[in-house]
C-alpha cells in the first residue's frame, strides 16, 4: 500500500534578532501551539505556513522537532551511582505521571549534528504515554531549555528529579550499575531511569521478575554499546582486527547531512526523524525479540541442563528438546548452579532434521571451551565416517565448532569421542 507523504508544517520565530524554526508532520494541534509558545516566550513575530514535502514517503514521521541555536554551560548536579532500584524508578515515573496534563509535555536535545544516543533517548521517551505526543526541541539555547519538561544530551546537567539527562559535564561519571564500567550516555540515562516502564510498554508484561530480568539484559545487549560508542570507549582492550561500520551508531551518523552539501532546517528535521525511527525500531525489535523468543527459551535450556547426566555421565553434554537461542541462558544457568564452564557440547536437531553437535564457546569470545578434533575438521560424509569411525556423519566445520550426523546416537558418539580426546580450543567462524 502506497502512503501519502505527510504535510510538513514549518514555523519561523524571531527572538532577540535570532531566527528560530521548527518543523513537524501532520496538522498542528492546539496543544502543540501552546507548547511551542511556551518554548518561544518573547517571540517578536510568528509566521506559520504549510507546504507539501517530497523529502519522505514515510507516514510515520509524526514527531515534532524544534531547531535553534546558542549554548551556555550550566552547573551539573550529581546523582547516586549504581543500579537504579525498581522502587526508585517507580517513584520517578510517578513523578513524571503527576505532571500537569493541561499542556503537552516537551522534550529537548541539542541542535546540529545528531548522534545515536540522543536520537534513541528521544525515541524511548516518546514510547512513554506521558511523552507520546511531545514536541522535540533541538536547541542549545539555555533559555529555551529552561522551558522544556525533559532535556537530554544538552544543558550540562544530570538531575532525574527535574528530568535533566546530560552526561557531558566534567563531574559526571555515572554507570548503569556498580558492576559496570561504561559511562552512561543520554540513552543510557533515560534507559536507567525509565527502562522498566519502557519494557512494560513494548511487551505489555507487568511481571516484576520478567521486567527485572529484561531490564538488565536489554542494557547489556543493546544500550551499553551505544553508551560506550558515544563516550569513546572501545569494546575491547586489544586492537580490533577489522573495522565494523555497520553498527547502529555508524548508521545513524550516516543520516546526517554530508559535510560538503548544503542543508535546510527542514531537511535536518527529516534526517533526525529518520534516525529516530531507525534507532527506535531496532530498540523495540530487540526488546520484543528478548520477550517473545529469548525468554521462552530459558525453560528449554534449564530442562536440558537438569537432565545433562542422563545424556552423558560426565554431565558435560546437554540435549535440547528443540533448537532455541541457548547460549546466554546456558551461561546464566551454569552460574546459578555454580557450574560455570561445565558444558562443552550442545546437541539438537536442526530445522531440516539433521542432528547437530555444537561446541560451547566462552562468554564474549569466539573461542570454544572444547572443539571437535582437528583431524575431523573440514571433512564430510564417507571420508568423515572413516576418520571418526562413527556412522552417519555428514560434516564437521573447518574450525571445529560444529558438526552433523544423521542420528542422535551419531552426534552423541561424536561429542563423547571429542570429550575423550580433550581437543584443544578452536575459534568459532
Amino acid at each position: 500500500m502506497t502512503t501519502t507523504p505527510p504535510k510538513l508544517w514549518s514555523a519561523l520565530r524571531f527572538r532577540d534578532g535570532r531566527l528560530l524554526s521548527f518543523v513537524f508532520a501532520g496538522t498542528p494541534r492546539t496543544g502543540h501551539r501552546v507548547a511551542l509558545q511556551r518554548t518561544c516566550v518573547g517571540a517578536e513575530r510568528t509566521l506559520l505556513v504549510s507546504r507539501r514535502s517530497s523529502l519522505t514517503s514515510s507516514a510515520r514521521l509524526l514527531r515534532p522537532v524544534l531547531l535553534g541555536s546558542a549554548f551556555r554551560p550550566q552547573r551539573g548536579r550529581r546523582s547516586p551511582r549504581g543500579l537504579l532500584s525498581s522502587e526508585r524508578a517507580a517513584q520517578l515515573y510517578r513523578h513524571l505521571q503527576s505532571l500537569s496534563d493541561m499542556v503537552p509535555r516537551t522534550i529537548a536535545t541539542h541542535s546540529g549534528t545528531f548522534h545515536c544516543d540522543e536520537v534513541l533517548a528521544c525515541y524511548m521517551l516518546r514510547l512513554l504515554p506521558e511523552f507520546q505526543d511531545a514536541p522535540i526541541t533541538r536547541t542549545r539555547d539555555p533559555e529555551l531549555l529552561a522551558t522544556i519538561d525533559c532535556v537530554v544530551d544538552v544543558g550540562a546537567e544530570y538531575d532525574p528529579d527535574r528530568l535533566r539527562f546530560d552526561h557531558h559535564q566534567r563531574s559526571f561519571n555515572d554507570t548503569f550499575s556498580a558492576a559496570k564500567k561504561t559511562r552512561l550516555s543520554s540513552a543510557g540515562l533515560v534507559y536507567k531511569h525509565f527502562g522498566r516502564e519502557l519494557i512494560r510498554q513494548v511487551t505489555g508484561t507487568s511481571d516484576e521478575v520478567i521486567l527485572e530480568l529484561l531490564y538488565t539484559r536489554v542494557y547489556d545487549g543493546f544500550i551499553e554499546a551505544i553508551d560506550g560508542n558515544d563516550n569513546g570507549i572501545d569494546p575491547t582492550d586489544e586492537r580490533p582486527r577489522y573495522i565494523d561500520s555497520t553498527t547502529l551508531p555508524s548508521r545513524v551518523a550516516r543520516l546526517n547531512t554530508p559535510w560538503n552539501q548544503e542543508e535546510s532546517q527542514q531537511e535536518q528535521f527529516v534526517r533526525f526523524a529518520q534516525a529516530m525511527e531507525m534507532a527506535g525500531t531496532e530498540f523495540v525489535a530487540y526488546v520484543r525479540g528478548l520477550y517473545e523468543q529469548w525468554l521462552p527459551a530459558r525453560a528449554v535450556v534449564l530442562e536440558a541442563f537438569r537432565h545433562r547426566f542422563d545424556v552423558h555421565s560426565s554431565g558435560r553434554i546437554v540435549l535440547l528438546e528443540r533448537w532455541c537461542p541457548w547460549k546466554t541462558h546456558l551461561y546464566d544457568i551454569e552460574t546459578e548452579h555454580s557450574a560455570g564452564g561445565a558444558i562443552c557440547f550442545v546437541l539438537y536437531k536442526d530445522t531440516v532434521g539433521m542432528w547437530r553437535v555444537q561446541a560451547v564457546n566462552k562468554p564474549d569470545s569466539f573461542e570454544n571451551r572444547l572443539a571437535l578434533p582437528m583431524e575431523w575438521r573440514g571433512l564430510q560424509d564417507a571420508e568423515l565416517e572413516q576418520v571418526t569411525g562413527i556412522s552417519g556423519c555428514t560434516f564437521v566445520h573447518a574450525s571445529g565448532f560444529i558438526g552433523g550426523n544423521k542420528t542422535y546416537d551419531g552426534v552423541l558418539a561424536m561429542a563423547t569421542k571429542a570429550l575423550s580426546q580433550q581437543t584443544e580450543p578452536a575459534l568459532l567462524s
